[in-house]
């Protein structure tokens, strides 16, 4: 017999028609459903044997297989966010059968999750202090967002057809080209008004960072090892580039005056006793304070008009 129980679950064991052995769990201890499972199977064997069709994968196996080729992207925590939402909808699919069509329609649906985990703060908080629960309205994504997780899609399912073999063609899937907005520089007076209404301890990180333009992980993490003060300047290594390339920093005469401050406080240039606190809150409430003294921008690079 072609199926077997072993251990409270039935397993096949057949062989194509080319003489490949093909030995697996079915996953089920109801021999009806084994059976069934065995005969479509072999069916399929036969299918891409015979006729040459492409063997069924899962979108969960494209998934798994992304992770493994590209596990030195550096944004590949990124992906792993995107491919949590998709599985929402295409878990157990099989990839040959998702059309670009399909795809655009579930991104278009897309909401604002940290919208939503926002609002459910507010309302645990409301049912802690026994006040109404506040109103709740979906929020959708940017368009920015949006094209970056059509972008994804697209990039997996060209990977699954161009290098994996998995399926003939890769659907279309088209993507918005962003807007370009007009850079708006910070006016001294702004960037006055913006430091006096930091914390003391995060202070020293905004003047750097209107100094240098520097991205706050780039801040954080600087060491005294990657600046030389004598020559006015600094380097970020490739790899704490966003780029993956080196950053040549020139440092300013406040740039200088802020890192000579903060000599032997810290290990690090510019670490902030309280930096562990800071990375786990969220990044509007930098700029919930920002907005106090300035528009806010979004970005989390500063540049001040000079």
């Amino acid at each position: 017999m072609s199926i077997t129980l072993r251990g409270g679950v039935w397993h096949c064991h057949f062989f194509t028609q080319n003489g490949k052995r093909v030995r697996r769990s079915l996953g089920t201890a109801d021999k009806k459903q084994a059976q069934e499972l065995h005969d479509k199977l072999k069916a399929e064997a036969w299918r891409v044997e015979e006729l040459g069709d492409l063997p069924q994968q899962s979108f969960e196996e494209a998934c798994m297989r992304w992770l493994d080729e590209k596990e030195q992207k550096r944004s590949l925590d990124d992906d792993k966010v995107k491919i949590e939402f998709f599985l929402q909808h295409l878990a157990g699919r099989d990839i040959s059968k998702i059309t670009g069509a399909e795809v655009q329609k579930i991104v278009g649906k897309m909401i604002n999750r940290n919208h939503r985990r926002k609002w459910e703060i507010q309302r645990n908080a409301a049912i802690r202090n026994e006040k109404p629960i506040p109103a709740y309205k979906d929020k959708p994504v940017s368009a920015g967002t949006k094209s970056h997780y059509l972008s994804f899609m697209r990039s997996l399912l060209r990977a699954a057809a161009n290098e994996w073999g998995w399926i003939k063609n890769a659907p279309v899937i088209k993507t918005k080209k962003p807007v370009s907005k007009r850079i708006r520089w910070l006016t001294r007076e702004e960037a006055s008004r913006l430091i006096e209404c930091m914390p003391e301890s995060i202070r020293p990180v905004v003047v750097f960072a209107l100094s240098t333009g520097l991205r706050r992980s780039n801040i954080l993490d600087l060491e005294w090892a990657q600046v030389d003060m004598q020559g006015k300047v600094a380097w970020i290594n490739p790899e704490n580039a966003k780029a993956g390339k080196a950053i040549g920093v020139a440092l300013n005469d406040t740039a200088c005056r802020v890192l000579k401050g903060q000599i032997g406080k810290h290990s690090g240039c510019l670490s902030t006793p309280k930096r562990q606190r800071e990375q786990t809150e969220p990044r509007q409430l930098l700029y919930v304070k920002c907005g106090v003294a300035i528009i806010a921008h979004g970005k989390s690079d500063l540049n001040v008009q000079v």
